[in-house]
């Protein structure tokens, strides 16, 4: 079971940055090769997919038992740097494939309800916050897997 285990609703922030401050300091070199592992395979997965990493990394913490609040806190830090590696490799190796105006539309409905959802998970039971987290992650694997079938029928 890893040390960012946290079943607790009632643990407080300041709980959760001790318990994260803990964790920082006290990986094995097995954790640590877990974690490059998952890096791995979420940068790769995440540029192969333009998922940014999150859809990936998420369910994959929460699997190993992450706090849902610290698994998601991760899932959203590692957006900006896959984004942007993703983004460059994608306008260099294949010029014009990048919809830089779709991108920008999309981002100015993003950004303001990005607060708005983290006060949201601020506000909810951590198992209530899990439970959402993943049947949003279940209903999304329904569509795409249903938009493929019809696809290929």
């Amino acid at each position: 079971n890893d040390e960012n285990t946290n079943t607790d609703p009632s643990a407080s922030e300041g709980e959760l940055l001790d318990m994260s401050k803990h964790v920082a300091t006290s990986l094995t070199t097995k954790d640590k090769s877990l974690r490059v592992a998952i890096g791995l395979f979420v940068g790769f997965g995440s540029a192969l997919t333009g998922s940014s990493g999150p859809v990936l990394l998420l369910p994959i913490l929460l699997t190993l038992q992450w706090d849902v609040i610290i698994a998601l806190g991760c899932a959203q830090v590692i957006q900006l740097p896959i984004a942007t590696a993703a983004t460059i490799s994608y306008v260099v190796l294949r010029p014009g494939v990048v919809d830089f105006a779709l991108g920008a539309c999309i981002a100015a409905g993003l950004i303001p309800l990005i607060f708005f959802g983290a006060w949201g998970a601020s506000k909810v039971k951590r198992e209530t916050l899990r439970l959402v987290v993943l049947l949003v992650l279940v209903v999304a694997t329904i569509v795409l897997v249903t938009q493929l079938a019809l696809q290929e029928a």
